[in-house]
């Protein structure tokens, strides 16, 4: 046999024996997956003063990735972050000379305002959890179906008293949580492990390059 075509079976050969070991290593790592994070963000091009108050809307088709509305039960903390570009809220001085917060709150279904907590430059994450159970059974529940109305209100705070602060320029609102691990949260809520993903493609590479080299054989 030419030297030339036993070369090139060696080759072939050795590229099968790679594919196969990659995907037996494939078959052999657990088919798990991660926790699933799920946000959305609101944007408020202002805020009003406390007392006045701006909506922001949470809808069903603006999460990261599906809603779980089959997995709503399983969650144990929701997460709210708040950021903005207000000059005077960086400053952490405003037009007063307090320091700018904002408040959350958010409606239920008769459209009552349920307040929550403050957020301002150094804390800007809340979450609800087991150690706040009525207003996380609320949360939950309001949000069972990817809706709910936010609503934020903007202070100064003074050691003694607060006073009105209106949020120029962008700000953000962030509600986020996760899913534990086993959940079943519907359609596009798992995301599975980086590894087991790098090795299916790779799987893919190596049978390309495989099918490319017995090409070369059959026409050597």
């Amino acid at each position: 046999m030419p030297t030339r075509t036993l070369r090139h079976r060696f080759r072939t050969l050795a590229l099968e024996a790679m594919f196969l070991a990659i995907m037996g290593a494939a078959a052999m790592t657990p088919l798990t997956s991660r926790a699933a994070v799920i946000s959305q963000t609101i944007d408020f091009e202002t805020i009003q003063p406390f007392g006045t108050f701006t909506n922001g809307q949470l809808t069903l088709g603006g999460w990261n990735i599906p809603f779980p509305v089959n997995g709503i039960d399983a969650i144990d903390r929701f997460y709210v972050n708040f950021t903005s570009t207000d000059e005077d809220y960086l400053a952490q001085l405003g037009p007063l000379g307090g320091v700018p917060w904002v408040e959350f709150s958010y409606r239920d279904d008769a459209d009552v305002r349920i307040a929550f907590a403050s957020m301002g430059l150094n804390d800007d994450t809340v979450s609800f959890g087991a150690e706040n159970p009525e207003h996380f059974a609320a949360f939950k529940s309001l949000l069972s179906d990817g809706e709910l109305v936010v609503t934020l209100g903007g202070y100064e705070s003074f050691p003694d008293h607060s006073d009105d602060f209106t949020f120029a320029g962008l700000s953000q609102l962030t509600v986020s949580f996760e899913l534990p691990d086993g959940t079943d949260p519907g359609p596009g809520g798992t995301i599975p492990e980086p590894n087991v993903a790098w090795l299916a493609m790779m799987g893919l590479a190596a049978a390309t390059t495989v099918r490319r080299r017995l090409a070369t054989v059959v026409h050597a």
